[in-house]
């Protein structure tokens, strides 16, 4: 083979001994990227003879030369290996703390240091103690270790996420109290979990699957084969505005309603205790009628006349007179149901527990403003 000129004027044959000196076989290893560990664990006379090998320079000139091995390919669990050991100080508590045989880590130990090319660990009655290079390794091996821990969190977390949709049937203003300012923090938490808000004022029909869970006020849990929590009480009052009862006065308790005008509901609502109470408590005819409860509210505010509303929805509107509470028997409950067979269901119990939590973090919102005693109702 030719010769090559190399680093520093030096040149190498396979066929030849090697005339360097000290300075240029540590110039070499530099450019190889050696540690320095690694050239003071083997020595300068080891890497002089890793050079003779046939095609060696070639090998370097095209970055391809494995010096001592330090670059050759090694079972990664072995780090596992080297690790325990490291920590125990012997093979005995390495393999002890890995629940394996102590034959089997010191196995792996010398199978990782002969694919490395390096001793790893000075060997002696106390037992195993790291050389340099042992030390180097085992602060990269540490953060393997950590990176391999957290990629197994993530992929269990991942493995662990909920998926799907819920479909939630409740009111407007349900949906504008509790639904819509929480969802991005529900979602956050189930990233994967879509919902779907379905407004409607009609008792959406659980049973035939029109939805998955309802929010609702209610004084039962309602059709079908139902389970729910009542999260909460939903007291009631009657309205005024403030226009309404400068031209026409505030009743002061309920034999005063005859003298006023009532709004009045159509279907479901028409049949609520509060809309239905007030309704027959006035002599004047009832001109306006609405089967929504969030109707009714806008009719109460543009002056129509009076009405019974839920004080959850009603008492935050400040242009709205409170007349008088209603007693605890027209006190609904705030209901959060679903089907038997969807109680189990993870995506649906997720969104329930949430729901609940959220009801409970807030339970301010659902205490009437202070307005004296309700009255006994005739």
């Amino acid at each position: 083979m030719p010769e090559s000129s190399f680093a520093s004027g030096s040149s190498f044959s396979s066929g030849s001994a090697i005339r360097a000196s000290r300075a240029t076989l540590r110039t070499v290893a530099a450019s190889m990227a050696m540690p320095p560990s690694l050239i003071r664990a083997r020595g300068l006379a080891a890497l002089a003879l890793t050079l003779q090998a046939p095609h060696a320079q070639d090998r370097w000139l095209s970055g391809t030369c494995l010096l001592h091995h330090t670059r050759a390919v090694f079972d990664w669990n072995d780090l596992k290996y080297f690790l325990a050991v490291a920590r125990a100080g012997s093979t005995l508590g390495g393999a002890s703390a890995l629940k394996l045989s102590q034959t089997t880590a010191a196995r792996r130990i010398a199978a990782l240091e002969s694919a490395l090319g390096a001793r790893l660990f000075e060997r002696n009655r106390s037992g195993y103690r790291l050389t340099e290079v042992g030390e180097e390794l085992l602060a990269h091996a540490e953060r393997v270790e950590a990176e391999a821990r957290a990629l197994q969190h993530a992929i269990e977390q991942r493995a662990r996420r909920l998926a799907g949709t819920v479909r939630v049937a409740t009111n407007e203003p349900l949906a504008n109290l509790l639904i819509v300012p929480t969802l991005r923090q529900f979602g956050e938490r189930h990233p994967d979990v879509r919902v779907e808000v379905l407004i409607d004022d009609r008792v959406v029909n659980l049973a035939r699957g029109e939805a998955d869970v309802a929010l609702r006020g209610a004084y039962t849990t309602g059709e079908g084969d139902l389970v729910g929590r009542r999260l909460a009480d939903l007291p009631w009052s009657v309205y005024a505005s403030a226009d309404y009862a400068a031209r026409r006065g505030v009743p002061d308790g309920p034999e005063a309603v005859a003298r006023h005008t009532v709004i009045g509901g159509v279907g479901l609502v028409s049949r609520m205790p509060g809309p239905e109470w007030l309704e027959r408590q006035t002599r004047e005819p009832v001109t306006t009628r609405s089967d929504s409860v969030t109707n009714m509210l806008t009719a109460t505010r543009a002056g129509l006349g009076l009405a019974a509303l839920p004080s959850v929805l009603a008492d935050s509107y400040e242009d709205l007179v409170v007349c008088f509470r209603l007693p605890a028997d027209f006190t609904a409950g705030l209901w959060l149901l679903t089907r038997q067979a969807l109680k189990t269901d993870p995506c649906v119990r997720a969104f329930n527990d949430f729901i609940a939590q959220q009801v409970s973090a807030n339970r301010a919102l659902f205490r009437p403003r202070e307005s004296g005693p309700p009255p006994v109702l005739p």
